[in-house]
């Protein structure tokens, strides 16, 4: 989910497309809280698999976008119109959208060079302009057929990653301003989503295999560090934002805890990795799938004079309205959670 300056809703699809959602309307079926929406493409973004984006205001009439692509790596959009730009009145730009492949690996400090094998979720730095972005694993997704469609998949390779048990995730920056592509933090199980605060002083990361929520400092006595904040979580954490007004951040919740996991944990570490081993050669039809599960937690970060806690934890326990939530978006007061499994978009009024 993403949502530009103008208050205009997109989603990212799988199959690469940028879409815009507008003229919301009722539906016309007996559930009153259920709206239509007319999804338009904006943008083709290059035949990867984009999961998370944030855009950069470029001018009046046109915006930027900067996508974490698990193919392609970290990606930019250029001249993306502004559909709300001029006083509600949304007009189509007649210009080209430009995609660039800003970084798909990263130079080390010893001198080598590491590809980016896994790019997740992003956010945008409000006071520098710096993108931080997640490299999730170094297992690269690969080809799916859905629906009589060929995708990329990205499920079957965060599977391999549980089992695996091996933290490769990443925390990464870009700097626009010197093109340079660093390192922050490493030995994160599979990076996820992440959230900058709105002094820029911290980063919220999901750590989705080790349900727990982290926060890396980005000033302060503690810069360059990397705290967990949240432990044992109610389930795995996937998408992760941070509102600008409140301060508080958000954690969308994909799946509870599965049977799977909960056992591997339990297990003293020469039997634990024998067991996953033999998880890996499993075929990929017979693995387990996550359970029929929404939720989200808000949860505020902590500062210098209060820790970490967690204010809120909304769930539909049987997935009956929304399942799977991978994305969560605060925008002015209200949370919008997208999903990488199904194709609506559940809004929550935080007040």
């Amino acid at each position: 989910m993403l949502i530009d300056e103008d208050g205009v809703i997109y989603i990212l699809s799988e199959h690469s497309k940028l879409v815009s959602l507008t003229d919301f309307e009722q539906d016309d079926s007996e559930k009153s809280y259920v709206l239509t929406a007319k999804a338009t493409e904006v943008a083709y973004l290059g035949g990867g698999r984009p999961l998370g984006g944030k855009f950069v205001t470029t001018d009046s009439n046109t915006q930027t976008l900067y996508a974490a692509d698990a193919i392609l790596g970290l990606i930019r959009v250029r001249n993306i119109p502004r559909l709300g730009a001029s006083g509600g009145k949304r007009k189509q730009i007649s210009q080209q959208s430009v995609v660039e492949i800003v970084a798909s690996r990263v130079q080390l400090e010893d001198g080598s060079w590491s590809e980016i094998r896994f790019a997740d979720d992003l956010d945008v730095g409000p006071k520098t302009g710096h993108v931080y972005f997640t490299d999730a694993s170094d297992i690269f997704p690969e080809r799916a057929l859905k629906k009589s469609k060929t995708s990329w998949g990205t499920m079957a390779a965060s599977k391999i990653d549980a089992f695996r048990g091996v933290p490769a995730g990443r925390l990464l920056r870009y700097q626009p301003e010197t093109g340079n592509v660093d390192v922050l933090a490493t030995g994160i199980w599979f990076a996820n989503g992440i959230g900058v605060d709105k002094d820029e002083t911290f980063i919220v990361i999901s750590e989705t295999f080790a349900a727990r929520y982290l926060k890396y400092h980005l000033a302060g006595e503690k810069k360059g560090q990397v705290e967990v904040i949240l432990d044992q979580m109610v389930g795995l954490p996937d998408g992760a934002d941070c509102s600008h007004t409140t301060g508080l951040c958000y954690a969308a919740i994909i799946s509870s805890p599965p049977p799977i996991l909960k056992a591997l944990y339990a297990l003293p570490p020469s039997l634990n990795r024998f067991v996953r081993t033999l998880l890996m050669l499993v075929p990929k039809n017979l693995q387990p799938n996550p359970e029929s599960y929404g939720c989200f937690m808000e949860i505020f970060p902590g500062d210098e004079i209060n820790t970490p806690n967690v204010s809120r934890v909304v769930q539909d326990l049987h997935g009956e309205d929304l399942r799977l939530v991978t994305g969560v978006t605060e925008h002015q007061g209200k949370l919008y959670l997208g999903s990488l499994e199904v194709d609506e978009v559940g809004v929550y009024d935080l007040s």
